[in-house]
């Protein structure tokens, strides 16, 4: 950072425009990366020099010292020399954006708006005189300091000159600074809704930084924008900013935010999200969580209430096991409007499933196998479209019988219910239903060992060679959520448990091959080695067809 007595470079090339490029505070705090260190509610600017680089004009000591003792006429003095000297207009731009830059910047620290508006003359010269880079970078300092001037209506005016350069340069740091400033200036000239998309701009250009973010979130707040509330959320957790999510989201369900959202689901999503990547248990929903979104629930719109219910639902310690879907959702989802619809209500319940299946893993890293069972239970009972939960309520209830199920009245029900909503996808002809039912009756079969054969329907060869048959049925981009090798890799493990190793052999290469296609080599090996350990001697054609996975993996 620049002190007063340091020589600071007039840079012209292009990768030290975002040096040259003021940069606007935003309201928000724990920002990750920020050129000015410290984030204050007062907008400040600042400039964030290279020191490394030797190219260009350096401005000269006395230079400084003159700007620093605010000798303002022999400052001009000064620039008017250097202008004079230089031999070419691109030059002679550098020369006045650095000059501005540096007066702004002595300006802005000392809060001298009469020195601070006279920068602008430079910034106006190097606008008229200078190359793509220079007048994006002047357009941006020039603006920044007309904001910190009062004066919105032209910094959004000057950020609205360079918006088209900016957009198109290939820095994505200086893209993503001279948005956030740009978007920062429409929120103070109160207009968060032509600022939100420009901020979404800027965070895309580079999530690394929260700083469009934070600002994204204050101006969807003021704006009620529910659904760009939840992107800047999600957002930030998605890049890995865990802690500035939390912070957003305790904003975004404050009592005086979340009832102005137009759509408050978006932001409850994320919620969902965040609670689950963060590993939030029990014991840190009650103390970090809870208050708050008691008071949410009591404020929020209808329809953010519905979601929102299932926060605390999630975190009960009375949370039962409830494995049947239209009593579920009449019993959870009121509200749905037909119970019995399952496409339905995977619309409208596939992101509450989801994260009870979330909080359901929480509890099982924690040795809680019977809340992690209430939990994949009601979210596969909510959305049997989620064969997610399906598959690990099933293992919970073979590979922890004794402790959630040792009368097993829940396996039973569980297959029960799996089998009549079977035989009413068969009656509806709905194939992406009738796979997913297969697939978790084969995980239940597979888990216990009960391998079955061809023509057993209580076995795990019957579902699975359906699930199979089914999903050749349906397009891939509705079967896609469970990987085939899977499936044919569950298929040779049950013909290995019944003895015929020549189709498990077969079953374990295809499992092989395919994984390959999906450029998964780890598990394509694991299958390769699960074939070559069977008590079986292949034919020459199944040798062939080993030789060329085993050759395609390298």
């Amino acid at each position: 950072m620049f002190t007063p007595g340091h020589q600071i470079g007039v840079y012209a090339g292009s990768a030290l425009l975002g040096a040259l490029l003021l940069v606007l505070s935003s309201a928000s705090a724990g920002s990750e990366r920020h050129a000015i260190g410290t984030v204050e509610r007062e907008p400040r600017l600042a400039v964030e020099p290279d020191p490394g680089q030797e190219e260009g004009v350096r401005l000269s000591r006395e230079f400084i010292h003159l700007l620093d003792a605010g000798d303002m006429r022999s400052t001009e003095a000064a620039f008017e020399r250097e202008i004079a000297a230089a031999d070419t207009d691109a030059e002679r731009a550098t020369i006045a954006l650095s000059y501005g830059t540096s007066v702004a910047r002595i300006a802005s620290r000392d809060g001298d708006e009469e020195r601070l508006e006279a920068a602008t003359k430079y910034f106006e010269y190097a606008i008229a005189h200078g190359a793509d880079r220079e007048r994006l970078a002047a357009l941006n300092n020039y603006a920044t300091a007309n904001l910190k001037l009062g004066n919105s209506t032209q910094a959004v005016a000057l950020f609205s000159q360079g918006l088209p350069q900016v957009q198109a340069f290939p820095d994505p740091a200086v893209r993503a600074r001279y948005l956030h400033n740009f978007g920062e200036a429409l929120l103070q000239h109160g207009d968060p809704s032509a600022a939100i998309p420009v901020l979404v701009q800027a965070f895309d250009a580079d999530p690394a930084s929260t700083v469009a973010a934070e600002a994204g979130v204050r101006a969807a707040i003021t704006a009620g924008d529910g659904d760009r509330a939840g992107h800047f959320a999600g957002g930030l957790l998605r890049n890995g900013h865990e802690a500035t999510a939390a912070s957003a989201l305790r904003q975004l369900l404050a009592p005086d935010a979340l009832p102005r959202m137009d759509d408050s689901r978006p932001v409850i999503e994320a919620f969902y999200d965040y609670l689950v990547a963060s590993r939030t248990d029990q014991d840190a929903y009650r103390n970090d969580w809870e208050g708050l979104t008691r008071d949410a629930l009591g404020r929020v719109e209808e329809s953010g209430r519905q979601y929102l219910n299932f926060v605390p639902l999630a975190y009960s310690p009375e949370l039962p096991v409830v494995l049947e879907p239209i009593s579920a959702r009449i019993e959870f989802a009121p509200w749905l409007p037909n119970p019995e619809d399952g496409k339905l209500a995977a619309d409208l319940l596939g992101a509450p499933s989801r994260f009870l299946t979330g909080v359901g893993e929480i509890y099982a890293e924690q040795g809680d196998v019977n809340a992690a069972l209430a939990r994949y239970a009601l979210s596969w009972s909510l959305d049997t479209t989620n064969v997610q939960a399906g598959q690990y309520a099933a293992n919970l209830m073979t590979v922890h019988r004794e402790k959630v199920d040792p009368q097993r009245r829940l396996f039973s029900q569980f297959v029960f219910n799996l089998f009549e909503g079977k035989g009413e996808a068969y009656l509806g002809n709905d194939w992406p239903a009738i796979f997913r039912f297969h697939v978790v009756l084969a995980s239940l079969y597979v888990q216990e060992g009960q391998w079955g054969d061809e023509h057993r329907a209580d076995g795990a060869i019957f579902q699975l060679q359906h699930a199979l048959r089914a999903r050749a049925r349906i397009a891939d981009s509705e079967a896609r959520g469970i990987a085939v090798p899977g499936l044919y890799g569950m298929l040779g493990q049950a013909y290995a448990g019944i003895g015929d190793e020549a189709k498990a052999f077969d079953n374990y290469l295809h499992a092989a091959r395919d994984a390959l296609r999906l450029e998964d080599r780890e598990q394509a090996r694991q299958y390769l080695r699960a074939a070559r350990a069977l008590p079986y001697s292949p034919t020459e054609d199944q040798i062939r067809r080993f030789r060329q996975v085993t050759t395609a993996l390298g």
